[in-house]
């Protein structure tokens, strides 16, 4: 239509200027902010490899490039990736956006930082979207079909002494990380956002 523009665009803090997204992309929100607020309490910056997975409209991955790390994100969706490949471009910020499906799309990769905010929206219908909006928040009949599978392979992708971040249910990701055989661990830290249950704040504990 005459006067309108498929692009939208979202202002959110703390990133400068406005975020580029094409129609079904996720638009970054308070939870995007919690998370940045996340990787900047826990120290990300140069020398550091960081995966940003599900990167959407690749919030994320320009606040780890602009803390001075080195930042691959990966998204499954194209217009995802072409989203993040614009704003990393408008933004002057080096961050390489991949295509695939979570850690397929950097197989045999070690990171020092996993961040991703994934879709997290229980819908009754246990199939997930192929293609479409519903993409961007569709998690399937409990809300966790993307979740449980970055929790199950992030101790893979991640070197020893690393740092994981991700909106995801406290009490799965204790579990997950206690079933890892000796010697298999996510990383000194691991930082976890969950929001079931009214419970939103981040902390961080150590490994024993």
């Amino acid at each position: 239509m005459r006067g309108t523009s498929a692009v939208r665009t979202a202002a959110v803090e703390p990133w400068p200027g406005r975020i580029l997204c094409l129609p079904g992309v996720y638009r970054p929100q308070a939870d995007s902010s919690l998370l940045a607020a996340a990787m900047r309490r826990e120290g990300i910056g140069p020398g550091m490899d960081v995966l940003d997975l599900c990167t959407g409209s690749g919030v994320l991955a320009l606040q780890a490039a602009r803390l001075g790390a080195q930042v691959t994100a990966v998204d499954i969706s194209r217009r995802a990736v072409m989203s993040a490949r614009l704003n990393a471009s408008l933004a002057g910020l080096p961050v390489s956006v991949r295509r695939g499906d979570l850690f397929a799309a950097v197989p045999e990769r070690r990171f020092d930082v996993l961040v991703s905010n994934p879709p997290y929206v229980a819908a009754p219908d246990p199939s997930l979207p192929r293609w479409g909006a519903r993409r961007a928040w569709d998690a399937g009949c409990d809300g966790r079909a993307l979740l449980d599978r970055i929790c199950d392979s992030a101790p893979a992708a991640l070197r020893l002494g690393s740092h994981e971040s991700a909106r995801c249910d406290h009490v799965r990701a204790a579990v997950a990380i206690r079933a890892l055989p000796p010697g298999r661990s996510p990383g000194r830290h691991v930082t976890a956002q969950a929001w079931g249950h009214g419970w939103c704040r981040q902390r961080r504990k150590r490994d024993t």
